[in-house]
């Protein structure tokens, strides 16, 4: 791999300090060189993070219920909404109804992750929140624990780091099933911003879904670059 090429969008926590993203010019194999290498080195500070029990839970759907369990706060409540229960979809635009006053994020991920059936939903209500999500992402990239009119943050109130995995995850599946640029876009992101914190100080249900979501969205990039004619 070549190092000629820094990969410039982890070399500071962006949770502290977002990253503006500015267009730059195209580094090409260098720069997906570099982007591998960062990844790399981050699935292997989470993996010497990691104890043996969690290191267990990083295959099947059973392993992303238990971390999920191990989040603080807890996503996964006694009553998981359904995506059929969430504010109605106005017909003209899509977007949200305005007459929402508010709209958890953890719950919402939790049911655009599937739980407690293990299938992302495939409907054209998860498809619109899924959108409305990365969209108000890509804002200030930044997740906040409660949306309300118009997808405006309640209260400006942070969400729990466990969104963000959990939102890259979701995005990739997304990506998987039709191919979106823009949810796999939305997924380097987040997964930027995962790749930028300290793995220590991630507890154990943020590194377990950080683990699994960095490994899916190298997974994504391979297969993109190989369908693109692009070695790495």
């Amino acid at each position: 791999m070549s190092h000629n090429v820094p990969y410039e969008y982890t070399n500071r926590d962006l949770f502290e300090k977002p990253e503006t993203y500015e267009y730059t010019e195209l580094g090409g194999s260098a720069f997906l060189d570099a982007y591998l290498v960062d990844r790399a080195e981050a699935i292997e500070a989470l993996d010497e993070r990691l104890t043996d029990t969690e290191q267990r839970s990083l295959s099947g759907w059973e392993g992303l219920l238990d971390a999920l369990s191990w989040a603080d706060p807890d996503p996964v409540q006694d009553n998981l909404p359904v995506l059929a229960d969430l504010p109605r979809l106005s017909g003209s635009d899509g977007i949200p109804n305005v007459d929402t006053d508010r709209v958890a994020t953890l719950p919402l991920l939790v049911g655009l992750l599937g739980v407690p059936n293990g299938v992302p939903p495939d409907s054209e209500a998860s498809a619109v929140w899924l959108n409305r999500l990365v969209e108000r992402f890509e804002v200030h990239k930044r997740l906040y624990a409660a949306y309300g009119t118009e997808m405006q943050p309640v209260d400006d109130e942070p969400a729990a780091h466990i969104a963000y995995p959990m939102l890259a995850l979701v995005l990739l599946v997304g990506h998987d099933r039709n191919g979106s640029l823009k949810l796999l876009n939305g997924a380097l992101k987040l997964c930027d911003a995962l790749s930028s914190t300290n793995a220590n100080e991630m507890n154990a249900g943020v590194a377990v879904l950080s683990r699994i979501a960095l490994d899916e969205e190298r997974g994504a990039v391979r297969a993109l670059a190989a369908e693109k004619g692009v070695p790495l």
